[in-house]
């Protein structure tokens, strides 16, 4: 029985040091001073996501905006979520498959096009705080991150990176290690059947990896926070959190008073409360 305790207390132990965040992230000094944060900009009403107008209309309602990049086949860095523009754009090709020519003749369901990550830095300028996901194209691959510290090396306002990727996260750690770094979270997708990619989805969701990207905040789907490893982080660590994404004042309400950041759409939030004010 002892021996089972004792084995017990270690692999407790072995989590605890695996999931760890970065020391500095004890305090919440790192963060930016925002609370909210528009997803993928302040899109909806005919205003397409990750779209120009829809970090303008973020700023203009003096939020912080959350954005995604990732690379096209001639390496440049272009604000866009998905894999392939298909669900937007009605082309299956995959945007690293498609050249920074190829990808600006693409229009948005409003027209728009999809912007350049370098021109979205140009329009803030540092008037809002931004959260920026980096999308890997595969575990390992620093490439994104590499070219994305390239961007925002001489960028003078206030951001983060965040991503799924804690390679991506890991790169930053060694290459800037100033800039705040986000490890996102999330149960794992229900599925059958076996895979390795499966397997570094559980390992990922439990913060398994999180002694690979040491990160400042954790940013968990909203629906997760009753989960083991986020609690841990809120009580044991008292790191910096924030939750994902959140689409009504009633969702909001759940989660408030355990982050210190919430990513947003559909809504306005933080409004009823300036009106009382």
């Amino acid at each position: 029985m002892a021996v089972i305790i004792a084995a017990a207390v270690c692999c407790v132990l072995m989590y605890v040091l695996l999931a760890a965040p970065a020391l500095r992230s004890k305090g919440k000094g790192r963060l930016m001073g925002q609370t909210y944060y528009a997803h993928r900009g302040l899109h909806g009403n005919g205003v397409s996501e990750n779209s120009v107008a829809a970090f303008r209309l973020a700023m203009e309602q003096e939020y912080g905006i959350e954005l995604d990049v990732r690379l096209t086949k001639d390496n440049r860095l272009v604000v866009f979520h998905d894999d392939t523009p298909e669900r937007l754009c009605g082309d299956r090709r995959s945007v690293r498959e498609m050249t920074l020519k190829e990808v600006q003749r693409l229009r948005l369901p409003d027209g728009q096009g999809i912007p350049l990550f370098e021109d979205v830095l140009s329009l803030v300028q540092g008037k809002a705080p931004l959260l920026v996901e980096i999308k890997s194209h595969r575990m390992g691959d620093s490439s994104v991150a590499e070219k994305t510290w390239e961007v925002l090396k001489c960028y003078r306002g206030p951001y983060a990176v965040q991503s799924f990727d804690p390679f991506q996260l890991r790169y930053f750690k060694n290459h800037a290690k100033d800039t705040v770094r986000g490890q996102l979270a999330r149960a794992c997708p229900k599925g059958d059947g076996f895979s390795i990619r499966k397997m570094a989805e559980i390992l990922a969701g439990n913060l398994m990896f999180d002694r690979i990207s040491v990160p400042d905040y954790v940013a968990y789907q909203h629906t997760d926070t009753k989960k083991l490893c986020y609690q841990m982080m809120r009580r044991v660590f008292r790191a910096p959190l924030a939750v994902w994404t959140v689409r009504s004042e009633a969702e909001e309400e759940k989660v408030r008073h355990i982050c210190d950041m919430v990513i947003f759409e559909n809504y306005l939030p933080g409004k009823n409360e300036e009106e009382e004010k």
